[in-house]
């Protein structure tokens, strides 16, 4: 119901030469034109939906996921440093690994990270980024599957790594990474790499994803990319015992300062680097491991090293919260390890398990006293056991925990579970968004259906104010309330969330008062159509239904303040459940109204008027009661990329919308009078100016394609996005001003019904296939919708998607 639809609709009913008369008897030859044309208008949810469908699951494609740690998440890297300590690469370990190969991970199988990438869609955890630093050629170097950087016995401080063998701390503020000499810091402390050093490594791997691709591609890739961490554990466990483990308030809060300024400079190093979605794991209460409880008379927990773990991932949780609102772009998971393994000690017949204090490999004292070599015993129900060995957990456990943080409550990960960050995550905005606009959509659509058991005539009628009436006031309200995506969207985002009610009650303002101007059009609509040569008993019928629909122009302007506010909270969801109740309501209205009271009209204007204050009542409630504190992030970049275009696209369709109109007319006037030539010589004629049109866009896209998506955000990775989609873009506007002249041409010459079936066939055959194609075989992202879209200019298309929120 927008300016695509109004030209629909201007092309298949207000042109007299293009529809046949209802009088003198050819009422069939009417409804064999009209069915396919009404037929595609009551479409338009379902292809918004295939077309949104198409753009997002190209979108949400975790291309890489990037591994930084220390033992809970090493797969293999330090099997390529000097020394003996701190490996995992001989027996036991591996046992329930394929093949029983120990591969280097602190495991009897799988570590909790395998599980995560697994769970993300890839075949198998990435690889450590030692075995493929000298590779040339790999689909690691194009962005994709991603690198394991963490090694075993590292930590956030640096200092961690020499913690082991002496006792001497030293918490200077560290100073952000430099990356201009990667040599400058040893691969390795004490056999373990630094986390700084796993930061360069990842600069450098960077540098060369960059020379494989282009900066751009790099950098598209990185920001969907997943950055996983998990480390801290042996910071906690060094401090503890260099204080002799019982470390006072001074050296505790010190330490606490020491761990958010390393941890912050790591993040923002990678963030620097392009990383935008981060998977942080939080130190396990490792007080309660076999190590620690065989330290303890009793063999119970260690109170004083759990305090320092919950000390650490509280400060982590607040670090995360402020970066987020800091660095645009930035989502984030946070993966408790600490409450998963305290849940599973707490009830461990829950969970299967026979024993939560020893570990299965291991010798003395809990199993604690020696660690697991080939020469100690290991138990043979493994998957019985919490711990594998002194410190890490069995192959069970962590299938368990990657399974927590990848999809559980908030309980086990906060604010948002892994599912939502990554590869799914654009889902969870898109798909209730998707609903949401089927399903209002859907509103005008089932009022066509209803008319559509009445006469012939209140079906054209009700056809023509929904779609040209209706569908103009709608595009406008959509684009001035669009506006409002920016400005709430950036206050959210700065945290001044008092401004999203003064943005919303101003746009109220704003656009009731556009209600107002637009008022005319419903009050003069037969008038406007008889203006345009609508039949007349399709005009003062339509004119007469548009004067009941006047609530509903009201409704568009308080409606668009309101879903633009709930949408820069990500509040998507409960605009679906709205959406979807009105719908239901119309339903069940207009069956009442229409077919059991027989109230015609009047019934279809009162349900779908009362099904759209539904809507609009309906998340008024929802805010008024204080449901909208908000707690992500803005909208993602596709989208916005996508929005961008579209607006443009619509705007530059205003122009060729004339040279349709008047080519349609000429060529009926000249055919109808005889002179084939002189419509021959318009047709030459308004081509070619629509050309030279289309050539200026084509030129100022391609000139500006740096600079013509400022305008419309602040955002430098959307403004990125819209200048890749620059070239597709420009052939799409440069066959767009050639199109809409062409179907004109046909509609004058009475060819509607072939360019219909035309358009359906490049739509469904060539349009549809070929945009899946691109968006999931060649990975083409948002590209793939532009492309679709030109592909469907050969046939005639005048029905583009939109993208509301």
């Amino acid at each position: 119901m927008r300016y695509d639809e109004f030209l629909l609709t201007f092309l298949y009913k207000c042109l007299p030469t293009a529809v046949p008369k209802r009088h003198g008897g050819p009422l069939s030859t009417l409804r064999k034109v009209e069915r396919p044309i009404i037929a595609a208008a009551a479409m338009r949810p379902v292809l918004l939906f295939l077309f949104l469908v198409v753009v997002v699951s190209a979108e949400t494609k975790v291309p890489a996921v990037y591994i930084f740690g220390d033992s809970t998440a090493d797969v293999g890297n330090n099997n390529y440093l000097p020394g003996d300590d701190a490996k995992a690469n001989f027996p036991h370990y591996g046992i329930d690994f394929p093949h029983q190969r120990p591969t280097g991970r602190f495991s009897n199988g799988y570590n909790g990270i395998d599980f995560m990438a697994i769970h993300m869609g890839f075949r198998r955890s990435p690889p450590p980024y030692l075995s493929i630093v000298n590779e040339t050629h790999t689909p690691i170097l194009r962005g994709l599957r991603g690198v394991n950087f963490a090694s075993g016995g590292s930590g956030i401080l640096d200092t961690t790594v020499s913690m082991h063998a002496a006792h001497d701390l030293s918490f200077a503020s560290p100073s952000p990474p430099s990356f201009d000499h990667l040599h400058s810091v040893p691969i390795h402390q004490g056999s373990r790499i630094t986390m700084t050093k796993q930061v360069q490594d990842f600069a450098a791997l960077t540098s060369n994803i960059v020379s494989h691709t282009n900066a751009s591609r790099a950098k598209y890739l990185l920001s969907r990319s997943v950055f996983l961490i998990s480390s801290g554990g042996n910071d906690v466990f060094a401090f503890f015992s260099a204080t002799n483990s019982s470390p006072s308030a001074a050296e505790t809060q010190q330490f606490y300062d020491a761990m958010v300024a390393n941890y912050s400079v790591h993040l923002k190093a990678l963030y620097d680097l392009g990383a935008r979605k981060f998977a942080l794991i939080d130190v396990p209460p490792i007080g309660c491991c076999p190590y620690s409880r065989s330290q303890h008379p009793l063999g119970a927990c260690i109170d004083g090293l759990n305090g320092l773990a919950k000390g650490v991932n509280d400060r982590i949780k607040l670090l995360l919260a402020n970066l987020s609102s800091k660095l645009d772009g930035v989502r984030y998971t946070i993966g408790s390890s600490y409450n998963v393994v305290l849940n599973m000690i707490a009830d461990p017949a829950g969970v299967g398990y026979k024993d939560v204090k020893s570990a299965c490999c291991g010798g003395g004292k809990l199993g604690a006293e020696a660690g697991c070599s080939p020469n100690t015993t290991y138990c043979g129900n493994r998957n019985q056991y919490l711990f594998w060995d002194r410190i890490h957990p069995t192959h069970a456990t962590s299938a368990r925990a990657g399974l927590a943080f990848y999809s559980g409550s908030l309980e086990f990960a906060a604010p948002i579970n892994l599912k939502q960050l990554e590869k799914k995550k654009l889902w969870y905005l898109a798909g209730p968004a998707i609903f949401t606009s089927f399903a209002q959509y859907s509103l005008g659509a089932v009022t066509q259906i209803f008319a559509g058991h009445l006469t012939t005539l209140e079906l054209d009628a009700v056809s023509t104010e929904n779609m040209v009436i209706a569908g103009l006031a709608f595009g406008i309200m959509l684009g001035m309330g669009s506006a409002l995506e920016t400005l709430c969207g950036q206050a959210f985002g700065a945290k001044q969330l008092h401004m999203l009610g003064v943005y919303m009650q101003r746009s109220w303002v704003i656009l009731t008062a556009m209600c107002i101007c637009l008022l005319p059009i419903y009050l003069f609509a037969t008038h406007i159509l008889l203006f345009f040569h609508q039949d007349a008993e399709i005009a003062v019928l339509a004119g007469r239904f548009s004067l009941y629909m006047i609530p509903q122009l009201f409704a568009y302007g308080l409606n668009f303040p309101i879903q633009k506010f709930l949408q820069a909270q990500s509040k998507v969801m409960t605009m679906a459940v709205v959406s979807a109740v009105a719908l239901l309501f119309h339903l069940f209205l207009s069956w009442l109204l229409i077919v059991q009271f027989k109230l015609g009209l009047v019934g279809a204007a009162t349900s779908l008027n009362a099904a759209w204050w539904v809507v609009v009542i309906g998340q008024f409630v929802y805010i008024a009661w204080g449901y909208c504190p908000g707690n992500l992030r803005n909208a993602q970049v596709a989208v916005a990329a996508i929005s961008i275009c579209i607006n443009l696209y619509g705007w530059e369709m205003m122009v060729f919308l004339g040279f349709n109109a008047a080519i349609s007319v000429r060529i009926s006037n000249e055919l109808g009078a005889g002179r084939p030539r002189a419509a021959k010589f318009s047709i030459l004629v308004v081509i070619m100016s629509s050309l030279v049109f289309g050539l200026v866009f084509f030129s100022l896209v391609l000139v500006l394609k740096d600079v013509y998506g400022v305008p419309f955000t602040n955002s430098p990775d959307v403004v990125a996005a819209v200048t890749d989609l620059a070239v597709v873009f420009a052939f799409t506007l440069l066959l767009s001003s050639v199109q809409p002249v062409l179907t004109g041409v046909a509609v004058g010459a009475g060819w509607q019904t072939l360019v219909a079936y035309i358009n359906l066939g490049c739509y469904y055959l060539v349009g549809v296939p070929v945009g899946c194609l691109l968006a999931y075989y060649f990975d083409q992202g948002v590209k793939a919708m532009e492309a679709e879209s030109r592909i469907r200019k050969w046939g005639g298309s005048v029905d583009e998607p939109t993208n509301k929120d």
